[in-house]
């Protein structure tokens, strides 16, 4: 009943994953990106998703061939595996300087990411170096033995569903690949809708006729199974979750009108936007947009996490985002203990925790304690817990700030989306206003 494992999965990946390394570093692979790596390979030999890999290799292929774009959700993005098998602008290495002609790396001690630094040139040949990076720990990704559990969820245009369909259907071809739908009520509506969400796996030998009590229609009559994750485990189903996202929408749009592929725009043409520029792309929320005209964020460190920061659970609820209270959130971040221990992320979290010279297996369980919210629980046990952290009070009181916190990596990948969007707007704003304001 259950779905099976897909052949030669991992050697599939491995060669795709080395050949981009090759034309990455066509003198000799840095010897920290190959560590990374390997340790990456070894994870990956004995993970539970090495098939969901395998499928996102395959996806990404296609998206490339369709002029698409497939951009990944979460945590999952910090994998450089992950990096490496797609189009992805989001390199986790820590920020570095590499130099294409000679192979000269350096890392740069810094908060900021690759694309802030500035620009210069190689010690040993003088080329330009490319800088990169953004400091997505490989624990994130994979926790500390690599048995983490990740998530495999893409944000798409509409278009690419029909792209996605035949891929699954060739790495499954004694399989049904049922359309999945999610319940959706659109803004100013009260009109429930079932909108066409990804694809489920069903077992060999099951159809969409099998499962009476997950059955329903999508917007335009057709078919499709619907239900939580629970019931979809339950039932050995395979999810892939396809998420339409507007802001991919805009960005095939205004591939087309300039000529410019999206996936080949550059960090370095991303590196003169500031956050007026992502502003103008019409892609932040009331949230977002509210910070960045009272903060004026200065790098691209600061736009990720003021992206962060409009996402996030706050104890004080007066400050919840979700429920347009954000008015209040400047003022967090301008108290003193939070000027010292500036944690907009789960990351920052673990990486001041790092610095304290705490061990990374302490930082790692301290760091997951706080993103979870449960320093604020009113469970004894985990107040317990959080007392016997032995961490300065400063410290402490930021954590007690957050119920709940996005990943560093969720957040940059979409700050690249809103940048490209902005890219695309300085070059032609008129085919902008047109697509983004519908002028």
């Amino acid at each position: 009943m259950h779905i099976p494992h897909l052949e030669q999965a991992y050697e599939n990946i491995k060669k795709t994953c080395d050949s981009k390394l090759k034309q990455i570093y066509p003198i000799q692979i840095p010897e920290l990106v190959n560590a990374r790596y390997q340790k990456e390979l070894e994870y990956l030999k004995t993970s539970d998703y090495l098939d969901d890999f395998e499928i996102y290799r395959c996806l990404n292929m296609e998206a490339t061939k369709c002029l698409q774009v497939l951009l990944m959700r979460g945590t999952t993005t910090s994998s450089y595996i992950i990096y490496l098998l797609g189009n992805s602008l989001l390199n986790p290495l820590p920020t570095h300087y590499y130099c294409p002609k000679c192979g000269h790396y350096e890392t740069v001690d810094t908060k900021l990411f690759g694309i802030d630094l500035p620009a210069d040139k190689c010690p040993t040949c003088q080329t330009n170096l490319i800088a990169d990076g953004f400091n997505l720990p490989l624990e994130v990704a994979w926790g500390l033995d690599g048995k983490k559990t990740l998530s495999f969820d893409y944000n798409i245009s509409e278009e690419f569903l029909p792209f996605a369909k035949r891929v699954l259907q060739n790495l499954y071809p004694r399989h049904v690949i049922a359309p999945l739908g999610l319940c959706n009520r659109p803004r100013a509506s009260q009109a429930i809708e079932m909108k066409h969400s990804g694809f489920l796996i069903l077992p060999e030998g099951r159809n969409i006729e099998d499962y009476p009590e997950m059955t329903g229609f999508l917007e335009d009559g057709e078919l499709c199974l619907s239900g939580n994750i629970l019931d979809i485990e339950n039932n050995y189903i395979h999810r892939i979750l396809l998420l339409q996202n507007r802001c991919l929408e805009q960005m095939i749009a205004m591939q087309r009108k300039t000529g410019i592929y999206a996936n080949e725009i550059t960090l370095h043409e991303l590196h003169t936007l500031n956050w007026n520029d992502i502003n103008n792309s019409s892609a932040l929320t009331d949230a977002e947009s509210y910070l960045f005209h009272t903060i004026k964020p200065k790098t691209f460190y600061d736009m990720v996490c003021l992206n962060s920061a409009s996402h996030n659970t706050y104890s004080n609820k007066e400050c919840s985002p979700h429920e347009g209270n954000y008015y209040s959130l400047p003022t967090i971040f301008e108290k003193s203990n939070f000027k010292k221990y500036p944690c907009y992320t789960r990351e920052d979290f673990f990486d001041e925790l790092l610095k304290m010279g705490i061990d990374l297996e302490k930082a790692y369980e301290i760091a997951e304690f706080i993103r979870k919210g449960k320093q604020n629980s009113a469970k004894q046990k985990f107040a317990d817990q959080f007392a016997s952290f032995e961490l300065p009070e400063e410290f402490k009181s930021v954590a007690k700030e957050y119920l709940y916190l996005f990943p560093r990596s969720h957040c940059a990948e979409y700050m690249l989306m809103y940048a490209k969007l902005a890219f695309y707007a300085k070059k032609d704003s008129r085919a902008f206003s047109k697509i983004a304001f519908k002028r």
